[in-house]
């Protein structure tokens, strides 16, 4: 009986692990090559795909020609619609979207998907904040007596439309106590993308020099830029106008 009890206890333990083995998400790419992974998102046109074997992967949106997913992830539409579910593709090489008992969403093709699991600033449901910030300080002493102290800072928050930029640099310098240098600069940008081939901007400068006699120069600029790209989404010529 003992016996019993142990060999259903191990029989049910190795049933365990091999519900617990994690499928895999699986993309198709245009060339039959089939890569599998875990499914983290898609936008700017670029898949990104997570493989225990080469890390992150991203593969160009045009190169895919089928998906499939184990969980659910958000799809979103060029034409601003949203679906939840898992992915599959039919034999046609239509999308479908579906999760549990939920019946497939209608045929869908690659080219009308614009986002998957999208960070918030490229969904527009948020932004992204960065920023870097820099200070120096130096001292000499003994025949020449020099200090110098700078700071450059620059703050960025980037959402689906609009970016917006604010920096500014300072620097004062003293030779033998003598002040030698003294400026400020701050500075503002706002981007705003009107498509995807299109963006015009707006900024701002301020600075002050002691030394350059600049008390307080203000210089504005405003401009609207056109890339134009070509089917590998590379640059090939701009325009400018301001």
């Amino acid at each position: 009986m003992p016996r019993k009890c142990y060999c259903l206890f191990y029989a049910f333990a190795i049933l365990i692990s091999l519900s617990g083995v994690s499928r895999s998400d699986e993309v198709v790419l245009a060339n039959g090559d089939r890569l599998s992974g875990t499914l983290v998102r898609m936008e700017s046109d670029v898949l990104v795909l997570r493989t225990e074997y080469a890390g992150q992967l991203k593969v160009k949106w045009s190169e895919v020609r089928g998906l499939s997913s184990d969980s659910p992830v958000w799809i979103h539409l060029e034409d601003g619609s949203r679906l939840h579910g898992n992915l599959s593709t039919n034999t046609d090489g239509a999308l479908m979207v579906g999760a549990g008992e939920t019946l497939p969403s209608n045929p869908l093709r690659l080219e009308s998907i614009r986002f998957i699991n999208p960070s918030p600033e490229a969904s527009g449901e948020g932004v992204r904040l960065s920023g870097r910030i820099n200070a120096g300080y130096s001292a000499t002493s003994g025949n020449t007596r020099s200090r110098t102290a700078y700071l450059d800072t620059e703050a960025v928050a980037r959402a689906r439309d609009n970016r917006y930029t604010i920096g500014g640099q300072a620097k004062r310098a003293k030779d033998k106590d003598v002040e030698t240098e003294s400026n400020w600069r701050l500075y503002m940008k706002y981007d705003h993308f009107l498509t995807k081939k299109w963006y015009a901007y707006a900024n701002g400068n301020f600075e002050s020099d002691k030394f350059k006699d600049i008390r307080l120069c203000a210089v504005r600029s405003a401009s609207v830029t056109a890339i134009s790209l070509s089917k590998a989404t590379r640059p090939t010529c701009r325009w400018k106008v301001e």
